[in-house]
């Protein structure tokens, strides 16, 4: 009953899987087909099933075997190394049974390449015996285990489907037993361990085995009994303690593991990868890695090259375990690690994301620490080569590194691996030299080829002593006696080495001339590697003749690149090469107008003179050259020097160096030094004089590069000569400096020259660039000149019909409601929205506003049915459903638009009551006025908030000037240029100039954001900011923005917080630490966080719950405005409110102009704002309210405070202080004045404001009561 049927078993006809009780499954193709049944391989949403078809040979009932597979499915659901059946269905004529689809079964996999290795057949029978153990702890029993019925997926997880007793031919690969063998076994006539158990190398397996296929059942031991037994003998421990469980985890995809720090969608086998790399500090703490190799090596301090691209050995970058790779941890046999390499590479073709591929690379590296050398070439290397035609460049780039390293811990190949260069790994690398797109990637390979040069010529060595020992002979001695073999020998390995050489010279070739000088630095790492593999003839021809012109391009990190190469270049070429061919070079490469260079060349220079590969001559003469940069202003270039100059001292004897290198040393030296023998760098930097500053320097050579009618750099002096010298004496050159200046006047003299050709150069590769240029006119295209309109469009007007006895805004028509009571109402619900759409103009004499939403008022009286029905007077009759309803009231009829609230359904209005307005006050009837509907559930409201009107159509007079607006309605809204065509990209680079040339956007979005601000009133109303406790004084609000400046120069913007305390309002526009006059500071908010700058004050606001103090600001908006004289320049303003009532209006440019424009009493004088500067970085704009006294009173009254929005704080009253009868006003003027003000400020402290831009700039603020104003 396996997966598949022998091709001799006879066929079961024609059965299929289209019934509905399958109707999920999509028929792909047959299997196999038995005597009975017939496997269908189908697909599933869920992936790939088997489906096995029974066709009953007559009328039969199969209920008893389909309770035994669902009874079998129960049982065995949480057995992880068992595959049961999922589905029994039984139908007419035939009975279904379904699982899921595995590829492989043990059969398959024992002749599959790569071959299973004696740890992983070990691990498979582990979990045969675990599997069996479940599932006879579950009662549940096989009877025909065959390696066909064990399936096995690609990471060698074993599942039971069909269950037996023995796993011998796991580790034969054979049948232990023929037919007749089984037989004569059982008569006892016949030992299988003679013939088969006998090649089994492990004593404790053979024993087990043996064990396991004893005649008498009795004598054998159960699963479970095998496992227990022969733990820690077969079976090592950590499969006991780990291995099995992890990879159950790990195999089970419902475990739910998600990669950390990560919220994307990844694939199993993402997942797979993801959890060996976050593990692999446990997993090689179980398999035993952790033996001090692994932390000594991450502790060896690794010496990375100059060049920065020392790949080699390559550093892991694993979780706990980072490392540098090394092949001394390389273990006699395979262990449990073969077998999480198999499930990493089983994983690494399904990946979906470029990440899990990059981490894959350093997790076969860390694995291939510890394989086998045969393990890396057949089990890591296939994986590795096929990452090289991913399209991702960083996997590329992994892969390329990984290859190279892994290949450099072979240290033993095989017969089959001998020309695995020629053959497999060069012709996969070749196109990487091809791919132009992807300059990483050839760069990481030119750093590479070296290292693959060598290592190539190692494993041909390796190749040459198999052959050499006969363990890979090329002919059969008994076939081809003689000398024949060893003559086909000696020529098959100098055709391999010739042909190595020219596949590496191609590359070489290739990647030393490539056009990007990145490429060209990677491959400078690899030079000294080449040098040895072509020898020295060969490199002189192929690499230096290439090299030498690295010296002539333009960029400089390539010169220095060159030098730090050169100097192993030269220990393998030797002295005779590097005098003739690159020395001279190398001495033009210090006059290089980039100082970079020049330290490299000198660094180089010093060390050649270190390793001794100048003559004394040679010696002698370069230091009279580089020993005057010790009066360069660049410290590094002075130590380079110095350095130099230090290094003859090794090999030169202190004759010589008094009478040949002193003299040319004398003049840089402070005087009374003597050259000793010991003199090292450190003591000839210390007894060098103080070089020129880098001022005189910079002078100077702009003094070379203007010396046209000069003498001083040829040799001469004149007048002009001394005008610049008496610069450069301003510039702090003193008398005893000149002769530094004379020592480098040569120097300094070519690096202007080399500056002015370069500069010269490039303006003629700006021209050319320029002259390339195809002008328009030449393909027939003609230039447009496009015109912006710089002010924006107006918008439409349109006028409604007049309507003489209507008010024309809120404030008239409440005061006519406060004096005209008894008029009818049908003319006071009108005027509320006229005048706002007024502006707004219609199409077809109808208002653009949706009927049911905004409706506009008549007296027509036809046109509001609901009106004349319910009542027209009502207040309750005729009030429009309130925001509280939210979508509901949306979506009523245009006909229940203007009914009443009490018409809806009861969980519409239960969270509605009414409130009396503030007309009560003034003894008023309450019909017809608009009351506040306070909202009682906690429900989110949508919608809109109106007064108490009945809606009706709105009616627009034809007249001349309404049939214009509509006409200018009805036209095509113009762009704010000149361009008429419609080209899409045309019209997008157009709006976008437009945008950054003309930002009227600004008006509608605000002004430029920094990164900090605290937006909620209720941060503001829980904690109080102190400000260093000035005797009460704290800060309330905060807000940061940026603003733009205009300066003499040019225009910028500055980073602007303004802080808000009970007493005053400050803007900070530069940060600094200095302590102001009243201790105000300011500090970095664009490094801090919001909650990082709140927590520095933060304290509790009320101490008592009686406190009766003025809490000051509760809402702040910053904007920014421009003038009509300077419209591109953009000033900031503040518009603040808080509990005194009062809205202020606060101009940052000129404080003198702001204004309190809303709560100003008529008995309150106005205040005055001043600015002050506690420290220069801080400016402090104050408030100040004139002072008022106390009339008739024993005691005088005090100064009020300014309060926390900037105003004045509540006044109250000294103790004895008394106000006479005779100053108060009549009460009909009192109640005026208030009527008056009901229209103008707020009653209640203000805890809102919020900025509009459209259609016109407008502020609304919202108090505690609900009552919102809106103020132009």
């Amino acid at each position: 009953m396996g997966q598949g049927f022998s091709l001799a078993t006879p066929r079961a006809g024609g059965a299929g899987i289209d019934v509905p009780e399958l109707s999920d499954l999509v028929y792909e193709r047959s299997v196999g087909t038995g005597g009975f049944m017939k496997s269908i391989r189908a697909r599933h949403h869920d992936g790939v099933v088997l489906a096995k078809v029974l066709i009953k040979p007559y009328p039969m009932s199969l209920d008893k075997y389909k309770q035994q597979i669902i009874h079998e499915r129960r049982a065995l659901a949480d057995v992880p190394n068992a595959l049961p059946y999922q589905r029994a269905i039984e139908t007419e004529t035939n009975g279904y049974i379904v699982r899921q689809f595995l590829y492989n079964s043990l059969y398959d996999r024992l002749s599959t390449r790569p071959f299973l290795e004696d740890i992983e057949k070990r691990f498979l029978a582990f979990q045969l015996l675990c599997g069996l153990r479940d599932c006879h702890a579950k009662g549940v029993y096989h009877g025909d285990i065959k390696t066909e019925n064990i399936l096995v997926t690609s990471w060698n997880w074993l599942y039971l489907a069909d269950f037996s007793g023995h796993a011998t031919s796991l580790f034969l690969e054979t049948p232990i037993f023929s037919l007749s063998q089984l037989y004569s076994y059982r008569r006892g006539e016949y030992d299988p361990g003679i013939l088969h158990l006998s090649k089994i190398p492990d004593k404790e397996l053979r024993e087990m085995i043996a064990h396991m296929i004893q005649p008498d059942p009795q004598k054998r031991y159960s699963a479970e009994q095998y496992l227990e037994f022969f733990k820690g003998k077969v079976f090592p421990e950590y499969f006991y303690s780990f291995l099995h469980q992890y990879m159950e985890l790990i195999t089970d995809i419902s475990s739910g593991y998600a990669p950390r720090g990560t919220a994307r969608v990844v694939s199993e086998a993402d997942q797979r990868i993801e959890r060996v790399w976050s593990d692999f500090d446990k997993i090689s703490y179980f398999l035993g890695y952790q033996n001090g190799d692994i932390h000594r090596a991450a502790g060896e301090r690794q010496l990375s090259p100059r060049l920065g691209l020392g790949h080699f050995p390559v550093r892991l970058n694993i979780p706990n375990n980072e490392h540098h790779v090394s092949a001394d941890k390389q273990p006699s046999a395979d262990d449990g690690t073969l077998i999480f390499l198999t499930l990493v590479v089983s994983s690494l073709r399904n990946t979906a994301h470029a990440s899990a591929r990059v981490k894959a690379c350093d997790i076969l590296l860390a694995f291939a620490e510890r394989l086998t050398d045969e393990a890396k070439l057949d089990r890591v290397l296939p994986y590795l080569v096929a990452l090289l035609r991913d399209k991702c460049d960083l996997v590329v780039v992994s892969a390329i590194r990984a290859i190279t390293q892994l290949l450099d811990l072979v240290k033993v190949i095989t017969p089959v691996n001998s020309q695995i260069f020629l053959d497999y790994i060069m012709p996969r690398l070749e196109p990487m030299l091809l791919d132009t797109q992807r300059p990483i990637v050839r760069a990481t390979y030119a750093s590479c080829l070296g290292k693959l040069a060598i290592t190539a010529d190692r494993f041909l060595s390796m190749a040459a002593t198999l052959r050499a020992d006969g363990s890979a002979a090329l002919a059969d001695p008994e076939i081809e006696p003689g000398n024949e073999a060893e003559a086909a020998f000696a020529g098959l390995f100098d055709n391999a080495r010739r042909e190595l050489t020219e596949i590496f010279e191609a590359h070489t070739k290739t990647l030393i001339e490539d056009s990007d000088p990145f490429v060209r630095r990677a491959f400078l790492t690899s030079v000294p590697d080449l040098c040895i593999f072509f020898g020295a003839a060969q490199a002189n021809d192929i690499i230096l003749t290439h090299l030498n012109t690295y010296l002539n391009d333009r960029d400089w990190m390539l010169k220095c690149a060159f030098f730090d190469t050169i100097v192993g270049i030269s220990a393998f070429l030797g002295s005779n090469t590097l005098e003739k061919f690159i020395l001279p070079l190398m001495v033009q490469a210090i006059t290089d107008p980039e100082e970079h260079v020049v330290q490299g060349a000198l660094r180089a220079l010093a060390e050649l003179a270190g390793l001794g590969l100048l003559t004394k001559r040679t010696y002698s003469e370069l230091v009279g050259t580089i020993a005057r940069f010790a009066m360069h202003p660049n410290i590094w270039i002075r130590e380079a020097a110095a350095e130099f100059v230090a290094a003859g001292t090794r090999f030169l004897g202190l004759a010589y160096l008094r009478v040949q290198v002193l003299p040319q040393l004398r003049p840089y030296l402070k005087p009374g030094r003597v050259l000793t023998a010991d003199w090292g760098e450190l003591g000839l930097l210390e007894a060098l004089q103080r070089p020129l500053s880098r001022a005189v320097f910079e002078q100077a050579l702009l003094w070379a590069a203007k010396a046209d009618r000069g003498d001083f750099w040829r040799g001469g002096r004149n007048e002009e000569d001394e005008q610049w010298l008496s610069k450069l004496r301003n510039l702090g050159l003193a008398q005893e400096d000149e002769p530094k200046l004379l020592a480098l006047r040569e120097f300094i003299w070519r690096l202007s020259q080399i500056k002015a050709r370069d500069s010269a150069s490039q303006e003629a590769t700006n021209t050319t660039i320029l002259n390339s240029i195809i002008p328009l006119r030449s393909l027939g295209i003609t230039p447009q000149t496009v015109l912006f309109d710089e002010e924006p469009l107006p918008p439409a007007v349109v006028t409604p019909e007049p309507d003489v006895g209507a008010p024309r805004t809120i404030k008239d028509a409440l005061l006519d409601a406060s004096m005209s009571i008894d008029d009818p109402v049908g003319k006071k619900r009108r005027a509320a929205l006229n005048n706002h759409r007024s502006r707004l103009g219609s199409r077809d004499n109808m208002s653009p506003m949706s009927t049911d939403s905004r409706r506009p008022l008549d007296e027509d009286p036809s046109l509001t049915p609901t009106a004349s029905r319910q009542g027209e007077g009502s207040r309750d009759t005729s009030r429009r459903p309130s925001s509280a309803l939210g979508k509901t009231a949306a979506t009523l009829s245009p006909t229940d638009d203007g009914g009443s609230a009490q018409d809806s359904p009861y969980s519409t209005r239960r969270g509605l009551r009414h409130q009396t307005s503030a007309m009560n006050l003034m003894n008023r009837k309450d019909s017809g006025k608009t009351g506040p509907e306070t909202g009682t559930t906690e429900t989110n409201a949508f919608g809109e908030m109106e007064g108490a009107f009945s809606p009706a159509p709105i009616r627009i007079a034809s007249t001349p000037d309404t049939n214009a607006g509509l006409e200018y309605a009805k036209t095509k809204l113009r762009a704010n240029h000149t361009y008429t065509g419609n080209d899409p990209s045309i019209l997008k680079m157009l709006d976008a100039m437009y945008v950054d040339n003309y930002p009227h956007d600004v008006y509608e979005y605000g002004p430029m954001r920094g990164k900090f601000s605290i937006p909620a009133a209720e941060v503001v109303e829980e904690y109080q900011l102190g400000v260093g406790g000035w005797g009460g004084e704290y800060a309330v609000w905060c807000e940061h923005f940026k603003q733009q400046q205009q300066h003499a120069d040019a225009t910028g913007s500055a980073s602007v917080l303004v802080l808000a305390t009970n007493r005053s309002v400050g803007d900070l526009s530069g940060w600094g630490n200095k302590e102001g006059p009243r201790g105000y500071e300011a500090w970095e908010v664009d490094e801090d966080r919001p909650e990082g700058m709140l927590g520095r004050f933060a304290t509790n606001l009320e101490t008592s719950p009686m406190a009766n103090v003025d809490r000051g600001v509760r809402a702040m908006i910053v904007g920014t405005g421009a003038t009509d004289e300077q419209r591109e320049v953009r000033h900031a303003f503040i518009v603040t409110a808080g509990s005194d009532k009062k809205l202020r209006f606060w101009d940052l440019s000129r404080i003198e102009n702001s204004v309190v424009f809303s709560g100003l009493q008529p008995d309150e004088g106005r205040p005055t704002f001043t600015a002050s500067h506690p420290t220069p970085s801080m400016t402090l704009n104050t408030e100040r309210w004139p002072r008022q006294v106390a009339a008739g009173s024993s005691s005088s009254g005090t100064s009020t405070p300014t309060a926390a929005n900037g105003g004045a704080a509540h006044r109250r009253r000294s103790a004895g202080t008394t106000t006479h009868a005779a100053n108060r006003p009549p009460r009909s003027t009192v109640i005026s004045l208030e009527q008056q003000q009901l229209l103008r400020s707020h009653l209640d402290a203000v805890t809102d404001v919020a900025l509009l831009e459209s259609p016109y700039t407008m502020t609304v603020s919202v108090d505690r009561g609900g009552v919102v104003f809106v103020f132009q």
